[in-house]
């Protein structure tokens, strides 16, 4: 599988006396490999976001549990939550006088004209006054197209290409989607796996979930993702088993982000002009190859799995290796772009804080 970002842009403008936000936006070509290739299994990140549907400030105080209430907005109730059987749309803490809220996101339940519900109660690490963006997560219609405009195979279950989210844990649970067509019953569109009848093309594809497309045509295709690029940390919740992330990492590498520079976004090492460590080192439990917390990222038909070597061990020293080789040390390795990460977490897991993995000029 490989990556291509190009045509990346500011949006907006700056008027005299004001500071106005532009974000930057642009598209990620992703080559899907075929059976040709192997197996046809693609680990995909989605990337790129939605457009923002609303950036401002919260009340001072700390808010209630799972409450965040706006200043100076009068919402219609539940514009942010267009989907009867799913939350539509998350919120993002981008910045607080707390540097440790700056990246936490949630769902969005439900909310009033001011004040939002929220999934997950992010109220013991704000005290008021943050900066809140909203945004829609990407569906399935958005990111391959309503009537499946990607060109992924389609047809019947067991024949077409499948689009497949991971439920973490120590036993992963995979909800499997394909576009149907050509059959007798049940119409044409998006369906899932277990459900051939049911439209899935508002299906919620979640900030932070990676993608498995298992593509049954033996020739390669390339699927293209627009959207906006995600700026500032994110806190990425990892969870003890497996985790399938989009560490919404479009960019990493300078030679291939131009117009966008700066630095390679690497697994380890010390933070240079050239180099930004990817932050693993602080949530990743360390040990042997087979004790230690592994990140598995697919390369070609097969995963290289990169630990931490604790100290203590003989011979080889200490610091990020791949399981085939506790020798060499592989800290400056340049992690790809718009790929899913697996992690097999055996520790108790924790929040990864992934720091922005380019520069923005």
């Amino acid at each position: 599988m490989g990556w291509v970002l190009g045509c990346l842009s500011l949006l907006g403008s700056f008027a005299p006396g004001q500071t106005s936000y532009s974000p930057v936006v642009g598209f990620v070509r992703v080559t899907l490999n075929g059976t040709s290739s192997g197996s046809g299994d693609n680990f995909v990140a989605p990337a790129l976001l939605e457009e923002e549907a609303y950036r401002g400030a919260l009340v001072a105080g700390v808010p209630a549990a799972n409450q965040l209430k706006a200043v100076g907005v009068a919402w219609t109730t539940n514009q942010f939550h267009t989907n009867a059987s799913a939350n539509s749309h998350f919120v993002e803490i981008v910045a607080s006088s707390n540097a440790n809220a700056v990246g936490l996101f949630t769902d969005i339940v439900s909310h009033t004209a001011d004040t939002l519900t929220t999934a997950s109660n992010l109220s013991s690490q704000l005290s008021g006054g943050e900066t809140i963006v909203i945004r829609a997560h990407k569906t399935l219609a958005k990111i391959f197209g309503t009537t499946n405009e990607s060109g992924l195979g389609q047809g019947a279950a067991g024949a077409a290409d499948t689009i497949s989210v991971m439920t973490p844990g120590v036993s992963p649970v995979f909800n499997s989607y394909y576009y149907r067509s050509g059959q007798v019953l049940g119409g044409t569109g998006w369906r899932s796996t277990a459900n051939p009848l049911s439209d899935q093309a508002d299906r919620p594809l979640k900030i932070g979930d990676g993608l498995l497309i298992q593509r049954k045509q033996s020739a390669a295709t390339e699927l293209m993702i627009k959207g906006y690029v995600h700026e500032g940390p994110l806190r990425i919740p990892l969870k003890k088993g497996y985790n399938l992330i989009d560490p919404l990492a479009p960019i990493t590498d300078q030679t291939t982000a131009t117009p966008v520079a700066g630095p390679a976004f690497t697994l380890g090492g010390t933070a240079s002009s050239s180099r930004r460590p990817s932050g693993l080192d602080a949530v990743l439990a360390n040990g042997t190859a087979t004790t230690a917390d592994l990140l598995n990222i697919r390369t070609g038909s097969s995963f290289t799995s990169y630990y931490r070597r604790a100290p203590g061990q003989p011979i080889g020293g200490t610091g990020w290796r791949v399981t085939t080789n506790p020798i060499n040390n592989v800290e400056g390795t340049v992690l790809p772009a718009a790929a899913a990460y697996l992690f097999q977490i055996y520790s108790a897991g924790g929040t990864w804080v992934r720091p922005q993995p380019f520069d923005i000029p």
